[in-house]
């Protein structure tokens, strides 16, 4: 993949302008490296951006320059309202030595157990932090699904298809979780406990409710009947 781009002299809040004229700006940065300022073409870099990502390397053609420059897309900042590109940071990079990158994992196929109702797919990893030599690093993970049949199958860090002899995973144990099949009626179940359970305490709250007014009513009638002895006496005396 390649990139094209020229030297840019203008800074800070002058790059507006270029940002109207469809242009990018954008600094390439790299150990051992004088850090350039340059601008690209908006349209061009959303192209290649899309298909390289943050992993695979693009070659970076510099206006004046006789060799391109090996980059990877280290960050790119966007425009909160607009979600419109407005920066980028490139990284330089040496292909004789090794860098360290996030890669995405991506599943792919159909679980047999998730087709059939039986169970839910979960995924507990999204990326898998590895080093590598910059050429050997893979655009991303692809985790195929179609091995997981029943419940409680899942696939860890081990069973990744990584050439571990030019790939090494920093972060993650072997036996780490990337994705599991479990059970499609769990969360039913649980949210029919919560049901029950809210019924249970309405129930509560209404023969607490009872107990009260049960208790209210007996002082009413213990009241009418000191009223009417009352009365009895007074017409006695009468």
């Amino acid at each position: 993949m390649e990139l094209k781009a020229v030297r840019r002299e203008k800074t800070g809040k002058a790059v507006r302008s270029l940002r109207h004229q469809g242009t990018l700006p954008a600094v390439v940065y790299g150990k051992g490296f004088e850090n350039l300022n340059l601008s690209l073409d908006l349209k061009e870099f959303k192209k290649v951006f899309k298909e390289a990502g943050h992993t695979t390397i693009v070659d970076l053609t510099v206006e004046g320059e006789k060799e391109p420059l090996k980059i990877l897309i280290a960050d790119v900042q966007e425009e909160p309202i607009k979600n419109e590109y407005i920066h980028a940071d490139l990284r330089q990079v040496n292909l004789s030595q090794k860098i360290s990158a996030e890669i995405p994992v991506i599943t792919i196929g159909q679980s047999p157990a998730v087709v059939g109702g039986e169970g839910i797919l979960l995924t507990l990893l999204t990326k898998i932090k590895v080093e590598a030599l910059p050429l050997d690093l893979p655009h991303q993970i692809n985790v195929d699904l179609s091995s997981l049949k029943k419940i409680g199958d899942g696939l860890t860090v081990k069973d990744l298809p990584l050439d571990q002899s030019k790939v090494q995973i920093l972060e993650n144990n072997p036996d780490d979780l990337v994705v599991k099949i479990d059970y499609a009626v769990q969360i039913e179940k649980e949210e029919e406990v919560k049901s029950v359970e809210d019924i249970e305490v309405l129930k509560e709250k209404k023969e607490e409710e009872g107990t009260e007014g049960a208790e209210s009513t007996g002082t009413g009638d213990r009241v009418k009947e000191a009223k009417s002895e009352k009365k009895e006496k007074t017409e006695e005396k009468k």
